[in-house]
C-alpha cells in the first residue's frame, strides 16, 4: 500500500499524474504529441523504478503509465472478503517478535491499518512512536 503513497505524492509533486488518472489523453495532434510521449515516459520510468521485482513481473506487459497504475491497483487494492478477512485476522493477530524493535512493530501495525483503510474499512487506529527522555 505504501507504493501507492509514494508514487501518487511523486507524480502530483512532477505534475505527471494527470497522465496516471486519465485525465490527460494522447494526443492527435503531432505538434503536441512529442510534449505528450516525453511526459508519458517519464511517468512510466518513475513508476516502473519505485516497483519491486515481484512487481515488475506482474505489469511488464504494460506500455502506458496508467495502464501499469490499473493492474497494480487491481492487484493490491483488492476490495473484496478475501481481502478484508486476510487484513483484520493480521491486524488482530499481529505480535512482536522478539528480533524487532517498538517502532518498527507500530510501523507493522500501521501498515495493514493503511491497508484496511485503502479497502474501505475504517481502522480509527493510527499509532505514533515519541521518545521521551528524563
Amino acid at each position: 500500500m505504501l507504493w501507492r503513497f509514494k508514487t501518487e505524492t511523486l507524480l502530483k509533486a512532477r505534475d505527471l499524474w494527470s497522465l496516471v488518472d486519465g485525465n490527460d489523453q494522447k494526443p492527435i495532434n503531432t505538434n503536441v504529441l512529442s510534449s505528450y510521449t516525453k511526459q508519458e515516459n517519464h511517468t512510466l520510468n518513475l513508476i516502473v523504478q519505485s516497483l519491486s521485482n515481484s512487481q515488475l513481473m506482474i505489469v511488464c506487459q504494460n506500455t502506458t503509465s496508467k495502464g501499469v497504475w490499473e493492474v497494480l491497483a487491481k492487484r493490491h487494492l483488492n476490495k473484496g472478503l478475501t481481502s478484508f478477512v486476510f487484513l483484520t485476522c493480521r491486524f488482530f493477530n499481529n505480535q512482536m517478535n522478539s528480533n524487532e524493535t517498538m517502532e518498527q512493530h507500530i510501523n507493522k501495525l500501521n501498515v495493514t491499518t493503511e491497508e484496511l483503510n485503502a479497502i474501505g474499512t475504517k481502522v480509527p487506529l493510527k499509532l505514533k512512536v515519541t521518545w521521551s527522555f528524563l
